[in-house]
């Protein structure tokens, strides 16, 4: 199970698990423009430019705030979310919430590993 998981992980006091989760191969097969560095592949041609950035080390939206820069307008705005104190990302499991959708889905392993796994040593 952890071969297909993204990189994410979920610690107790003493050990950590390591998550990983995988996107959708199938979608590739439809993604027609590649990135010429390191081969990612977009079904738009504008996302294919908009990455070329991250190679580059362009960032060409600026949080105003803090100062933080982003390769996409929308992580800009999510990022300001945070500044806002605007949290409307809920954990239907527990009631907490977060700003930003993928601490969301980075909590909601807490409830799954605390499902299956437990810890011999701190017994969580």
């Amino acid at each position: 199970m952890e071969n297909e998981l993204r990189d994410n992980e979920v610690n107790c006091n003493t050990q950590s698990l390591r998550i990983d989760f995988t996107e959708d191969e199938t979608e590739e097969e439809e993604k027609t423009f590649h990135c010429d560095v390191c081969n990612k592949s977009f079904f738009l041609k504008d996302e294919q430019t908009i990455h070329k950035c991250f190679h580059a080390g362009e960032d060409l939206y600026r949080c105003e705030i803090c100062g933080k820069s982003f390769s996409e307008k929308v992580r800009l705005t999510t990022h300001k979310h945070i500044h806002a104190g605007v949290e409307p990302y809920r954990c239907n499991t527990c009631g907490k919430s977060f700003s930003q959708n993928h601490t969301l889905a980075i909590h909601k392993c807490i409830h799954i590993v605390a499902k299956t796994h437990h810890c011999d040593i701190c017994a969580t």
